[in-house]
């Protein structure tokens, strides 16, 4: 099951203390028996972040680490627990949205660089109702995530309608069960909002229709690669070797060996080939250097965070002063900067 996105305040309790303590661990790392530097990227299934785990499985990231004189290891599980694992400390790096990074960083104060947008959703987030709907009843249930991608997705629909979230009731349904509550016997639900591969299997199988989805908010939902700020100042080879390993799996699935890549891609993901092609046909992937560099330039990003700035304030996810949530460029100093230096040395070398 895809489990990319999930509720920020369900961090586990021990994550969620050190963020109320404001006990964060130091960029300090462990060494091999070499001294050479061990660093950790969490990363979950989904399938703008699974070419991580193929660049894992095939060597590749061990490949690129070596080549920069580190030791970088993928640290693998569901989306809740890669959060964990880089609030508390034991990842340096992760892959996730920029609407749950804000949410999550502007409220620890971790100091955050997202050194690469590595697709944007283009489909794969949907607000779906029952065949024969054409809208939203008023006060009609929607089923959804709560405070997640879903309802970022809900809140911008509501906005080309000119309706407030008011004249909805929501209900938190976790993405395993979204599937089977929209076909539930007297279900009762208008709709429900959920992102692939749920998606297609509520089309194919439950009869739910796309009433709104993410191709109407190009650039907003933004799946990214994050690294703590103490950690790249301390090893700037480890952006260097996480994006050289990205670009590489890039060339693995548009070049000769597309095929064979795919079909590895699609078994770490539990889909099928088919399925995971449709997935990656609703994703934005960044696989040109010169492309994803423009993407962190791109003028309309600040305009992207400001709005989602404005839908994690709405939840409350945040409590901190707002000037400081996020900034632009290398020489910026946001709790969350959008960082382009290290994509820039990569691609003039």
């Amino acid at each position: 099951m895809n489990t990319r996105r999930t509720i920020l305040r369900n961090l586990s309790a021990a994550a969620a203390a050190i963020v109320a303590a404001g006990v964060l661990p130091g960029c300090s790392r462990s060494q091999t028996g070499d001294g050479i530097p061990k660093l950790r990227l969490a990363a979950s299934i989904y399938v703008g972040w699974m070419p991580w785990m193929l660049a894992a499985q095939s060597g590749l990231l061990a490949a690129q680490s070596k080549q920069r004189g580190l030791d970088i290891s993928l640290l693998r599980g569901d989306y809740a627990e890669t959060i964990d694992q880089y609030l508390s400390g034991h990842a340096d790096a992760i892959v996730i949205t920029n609407i749950d990074a804000l949410g999550a960083f502007a409220e620890s104060k971790i100091a955050s660089d997202v050194i690469l947008i590595g697709s944007f959703s283009a489909g794969n987030d949907a607000l779906l109702v029952p065949a024969g709907q054409t809208g939203l009843a008023q006060d009609g249930e929607v089923g959804l995530v709560k405070n997640s991608v879903s309802e970022y997705v809900l809140d911008r629909y509501l906005e080309t309608q000119q309706r407030a979230l008011s004249t909805l009731k929501l209900t938190d349904v976790s993405d395993a069960d979204m599937a089977s509550t929209f076909v539930a016997a007297g279900n009762a639900l208008a709709g429900v909002v959920t992102w692939n591969p749920i998606v297609a299997a509520i089309e194919a199988n439950a009869g739910g229709k796309r009433l709104f989805d993410s191709k109407a908010l190009p650039g907003e939902i933004a799946d990214s690669l994050v690294v703590r700020r103490s950690v790249l100042e301390a090893y700037p080879e480890f952006a260097q070797a996480l994006l050289g390993t990205w670009f590489r799996v890039m060339q693995q699935m548009q070049g000769a060996d597309k095929a064979d890549a795919l079909e590895k891609l699609a078994a770490l993901s539990g889909s099928s080939v088919a399925e995971y092609q449709a997935q990656l046909d609703s994703t934005d992937l960044m696989s040109d250097k010169s492309k994803a560099l423009a993407a962190m330039g791109n003028a309309n990003l600040p305009k992207v965070m400001e709005r989602v700035g404005n839908f994690v304030e709405s939840r409350g996810l945040a409590k901190t002063d707002r000037p400081n949530w996020v900034s632009f460029g290398a020489n910026t100093a946001g709790t969350l900067r959008f960082n382009p230096a290290p994509l820039q040395r990569l691609v003039t070398a």
